[in-house]
């Protein structure tokens, strides 16, 4: 009796799992009157015939060089997926759940030196974003919410220096701008509401000397 429960259930199991698996093939296409491959990919067809992606996914660029890779599930785009520079370097590395962009976002210059930083949530900027130049030197920082820029930028030459401070809130510009010339001191001061100049705009010369104001008024 003990034996025909275990034959029962090792039989329910399998059953179990040939129906909840799905035959998969991998199909290859190509760039339109090329032999060049462009794309490859797992896929099933399900009850409907329809093609559904799931499993690994490439793309090739018209020099049939790899330029994009990840895995779908269900023709929803899944965990990391890459994409390459021309020379193969990695353009940039993203995380992804659902078919929505979910965890931390890096892009990279051909050399290998990081392009920007940001962490995304349900598709959306949510976090620090950070951008550099080539030369490793900071270029812009700002917080998002939401997939909305909040508090304040900051953007810096290519050797360091602060360009300018702008602050956001929502989204858009709103509250104190400052632009710096090159050894710090201030250019022009001023404020934005709801994305529009407002109050008071004051510029300086290098010597700190107020060269001109101007009064917006909302």
């Amino acid at each position: 009796m003990k034996k025909l429960h275990l034959i029962g259930l090792f039989i329910f199991t399998l059953v179990i799992i040939v129906s909840c698996g799905k035959k998969t093939s991998v199909k290859e296409m190509h760039h339109p009157g090329t032999e060049i491959l462009s794309e490859k990919y797992e896929y099933y067809t399900d009850e409907n015939g329809k093609e559904i992606k799931n499993g690994f996914y490439e793309y090739y660029n018209e020099s049939g060089k790899l330029s994009t890779k990840g895995k779908y599930k269900k023709n929803l785009r899944v965990g990391n997926w890459e994409k390459y520079h021309e020379n193969g370097a990695v353009r940039s590395i993203a995380i992804f759940k659902n078919d929505s962009l979910n965890g931390p976002y890096e892009a990279f210059y051909q050399d290998g030196t990081t392009k920007s930083t940001i962490m995304y949530k349900g598709g959306k900027r949510n976090g620090a974003y950070k951008s550099f130049y080539q030369n490793k030197q900071l270029q812009t920082a700002i917080n998002y919410r939401d997939g909305k820029r909040e508090g304040i930028q900051k953007n810096y030459a290519e050797d360091g220096t602060l360009l300018f401070e702008k602050e956001y809130r929502n989204g858009v510009p709103h509250g104190l701008y400052k632009s710096f010339y090159k050894d710090g001191t201030i250019k022009e001061t001023g404020y934005y509401k709801l994305a529009q100049p407002d109050s008071l705009w004051t510029t300086f010369n290098e010597a700190g000397k107020i060269m001109g104001t101007t009064q917006y008024n909302q």
